[in-house]
């Protein structure tokens, strides 16, 4: 699908899927970040295609590595932890290392990696109370992934560690929450078809 969407071919969706009679393109922003990868391939190479996507979601997964990193780094400097550079490395291998299911939904090419780096943004968003990003990033969202209400997760769990806080923290936790919803709700009316 990336490959047609880059030379703007008609696809075939699968038979025995919803998608063939309804078309819609659920996976939009992966297919179209995708699509670079694989633009140079002719359309029945198959192998070409499959190593575009190979080193497509090789960086992908790098940039997932990076951010986990960067994230950990940031919270266990702010704690004042020995050593968080080794720290931090060490726990981002440990993703990796965590289960082989983890690591086998991982290497799929599929979108779920890709939506794993806004997750971990939306996350760093919420801590550092970047309002603009608690919208948008869920708005975004609904153009890269098919489980959509996913995004409202994280969010639900900041709006419950403040309802334990204070009145302040109360208070922003359900305005990330109400910022969440509408950036998603906004995604599912700019696409519909994505959700």
């Amino acid at each position: 699908m990336a490959h047609s969407l880059w030379h703007n071919e008609e696809t075939v969706m699968p038979r025995f899927s919803t998608q063939h009679t309804n078309r819609s393109n659920i996976y939009f922003l992966y297919q179209a970040s995708l699509s670079p990868f694989v633009a140079h391939c002719e359309t029945r190479d198959f192998d070409c295609i499959i190593r575009g996507s190979q080193v497509y979601h090789s960086l992908i997964l790098s940039l997932l590595a990076v951010l986990v990193y960067t994230i950990c780094l940031r919270i266990l400097k702010r704690a004042l932890v020995v050593n968080p550079e080794i720290i931090s490395a060490c726990l981002t291998v440990l993703m990796f290392l965590i289960s082989r299911q983890y690591n086998h939904r991982m290497l799929l090419e599929r979108p779920i990696t890709l939506s794993l780096i806004f997750v971990g943004v939306f996350l760093y968003a919420l801590i550092r109370k970047k309002n603009y990003w608690i919208f948008l990033v869920p708005l975004i969202y609904v153009f890269t992934y098919s489980v959509t209400f996913m995004i409202i997760i994280p969010a639900g769990i900041y709006f419950l560690l403040c309802l334990l806080s204070n009145k302040e923290d109360f208070r922003y936790g359900i305005k990330a929450l109400w910022l969440s919803f509408a950036g998603l709700a906004t995604g599912i009316v700019l696409r519909p078809d994505s959700y």
